[in-house]
């Protein structure tokens, strides 16, 4: 699988605490390995943001 990073992402990315960090990349590693591990809370999300989907880090922080 092939993820690619949009540079906003890599702009939002550079600006969280180390900690979330980890937890973003271990996600990120998780979703190329099984990209329906129930454990990401992988959903579609409607409204204006229908056709995306977000994968869970933390309660606070998600990957769209």
């Amino acid at each position: 699988m092939t993820i690619v990073y949009h540079r906003q992402f890599e702009k939002s990315f550079q600006r969280l605490p180390e900690r979330i960090k980890t937890k973003v990349l271990a996600v990120i590693r998780r979703f190329a390995l099984n990209p329906h591990d129930p454990s990401l809370r992988n959903h579609p999300l409607t409204g204006q943001m229908r056709g995306l989907r977000s994968l869970s880090v933390t309660d606070d922080h998600r990957i769209i």
